[in-house]
């Protein structure tokens, strides 16, 4: 499942929307979703000097 963030990007110094990729974590009694990474394209074609994206970082873990 994809699902989309925005927040403050300290790269950027802007707001900014970020693609967070969530894995299936269900089982027989209980369905859901756990948070796998994620695709920001200004780092895809610039770099990002965070390692730790703070907008993916304050996404919710599991939904």
């Amino acid at each position: 499942m994809k699902k989309y963030a925005t927040g403050h990007c300290p790269t950027l110094d802007d707001e900014y929307r970020i693609q967070i990729t969530y894995l299936d974590a269900s089982t027989l009694h209980t369905q859901g979703f756990v948070k796998d990474g994620f695709r920001c394209e200004h780092s895809i074609h610039t770099g990002c000097r965070f390692p730790d994206c703070p907008i993916y970082e304050s996404a919710p873990d599991t939904l």
